[in-house]
């Protein structure tokens, strides 16, 4: 997901092919480790009263569901390669 991101914004046109060129990145994060209370923490400290992330997630959303979205957080960081 972040991969496709960074590629479209960090490419570049080549104007006399139009090529897109870009540098990959061969470098991963693997051993993400966090808990359910480091998670629980984060989302305990968010500002309700904040604008929406690119996600377009609010933080009133993610405070009031908690308890139901923290075991699909967790999956999603930590899944398996």
């Amino acid at each position: 997901m972040f991969n496709i991101y960074f590629t479209s914004v960090f490419s570049e046109v080549d104007p006399s092919t139009g090529a897109t060129s870009f540098n990959p990145v061969t470098a991963t994060l693997n051993d993400i480790t966090l808990s359910v209370t480091e998670v629980e923490a984060v989302l305990a400290n968010l500002d309700v009263t904040k604008a929406t992330g690119p996600e377009e997630i609010s933080a009133r959303l993610l405070d009031e569901t908690a308890q139901a979205v923290i075991s699909t957080f967790l999956c999603s960081i930590q899944r398996i390669p």
